[in-house]
């Protein structure tokens, strides 16, 4: 009996061992087909996770409760998203098209992207000035030489970062010359002259922006979407 029991243990060891394997290997190739089918909308291939333990009970029903999609950089538009982060819930993958390693469409139910823009990109954007930016306080930080009532002179802006729509606007809230706030003729000729509106559209996915947060490195910007099909 006793020998038995140690030959059930050792075989049911072996079978878990088995399907554990086997559930890794079906992961890994999903995950793999799921990369090559987000390529198209992201220009480039990025790292899929697909989320729990179990994945081949996920797989025979073709729902995925949670996928993890990461690319160090997406361009769109005319702009670098850096450390692009996408996090699906509620996916729906037909265990038939994981099969024959093609997926035409994926279905979700909710969507929400992270990435970064870096404060580079924002300045690039800025119609011919020459804007530098970076983080302050509570806010955005924009120098730049502009030339007022005769004279280049070096400028600062202390400005409020805040999201219109599509569009990331950089609106300076104090002016700063030589280290003293602008006032009267000074300030009215700097007015709106180192703000900024950065449009962010056709973003992966169809996202929609939801907040922005300035940062060390740039500005992080939130989105997301509801209900989404991708691929079609």
């Amino acid at each position: 009996m006793k020998l038995l029991r140690v030959a059930l243990v050792v075989s049911l060891a072996l079978l878990v061992g088995l399907a554990v394997v086997g559930d890794v290997v079906a992961r890994r190739t999903a995950q793999g087909v799921l990369a090559d089918q987000a390529r198209a909308e992201l220009g480039t291939r990025p790292t899929v996770d697909i989320v729990g333990f179990p994945f081949l009970t996920q797989a025979v029903r073709g729902r995925y409760d949670e996928i993890r999609v990461s690319a160090p950089q997406v361009d769109r538009a005319g702009v670098s998203l850096r450390q692009f982060r996408a996090h699906l819930t509620g996916v729906r993958v037909p265990l038939s098209e994981v099969l024959h390693g093609s997926v035409p469409a994926v279905s979700i139910d909710r969507l929400e992207v992270t990435a970064l823009v870096p404060y580079g990109e924002l300045a690039a954007a800025a119609g011919g000035r020459v804007l530098v930016l970076g983080p302050a306080a509570d806010g955005v930080r924009v120098d730049a030489t502009v030339r007022v009532l005769g004279r280049d002179v070096a400028v600062t802006a202390e400005s409020a970062l805040q999201l219109d729509g599509d569009t990331v606007t950089v609106t300076a809230r104090r002016l700063l010359v030589g280290g003293t706030q602008a006032g009267g003729v000074q300030a009215t000729a700097l007015r709106g002259r180192l703000d900024l509106r950065v449009r962010l559209s056709d973003l992966p996915y169809g996202v929609t922006l939801t907040a922005v947060q300035p940062g060390a490195d740039g500005v992080t910007v939130s989105a997301q979407a509801r209900g989404t099909v991708l691929g079609r």
